[in-house]
């Protein structure tokens, strides 16, 4: 008789231990959860709300659309290919005002804007620089 009662014992202890019962639910506090973060109107816009509309040249006889922006220049050859080209800092024999824009086989030069004209300039590899046309479509 003792072996059951110290069997029932053990039982119940284990039982109790597993906690084989439904989770507690905490009580309601009365707070709402938080709000969904909106976006602050006053953060630094991002590269791609940075970027300029496509402007479509022609250079060396390639037509290419390219989009420049603060941190780098997407190029889109004629068949929907992109190629994202960095903003390289200027160097000692830079163009003042000119941003080149290259990942060291294809380089795109743009210079001018806020009033003056705009002058895109294209080379590639170590080849001379040539002036692109600013074409309409």
């Amino acid at each position: 008789m003792n072996r059951l009662i110290a069997l029932g014992i053990a039982t119940a202890f284990l039982a109790g231990a597993c906690g084989g019962g439904e989770p507690a639910t905490p009580a309601p506090t009365g707070e709402s959860p938080p709000a969904a973060a909106t976006p602050d109107p006053t953060m630094l816009p991002t590269p791609q709300q940075n970027a300029v509309a496509a402007t479509s040249v022609t250079c060396d006889g390639q037509p290419y659309k390219v989009a420049f922006n603060d941190f780098n220049a997407t190029l889109t050859y004629d068949d929907g290919a992109t190629q994202e080209l960095p903003l390289q800092p200027p160097g000692a024999d830079s163009e003042p005002g000119a941003k080149l824009y290259t990942d060291g086989k294809i380089s795109f030069s743009r210079s001018g804007g806020e009033g003056a004209p705009v002058l895109i300039r294209f080379a590639r590899g170590r080849m001379a620089w040539e002036d692109c046309a600013i074409t309409t479509n």
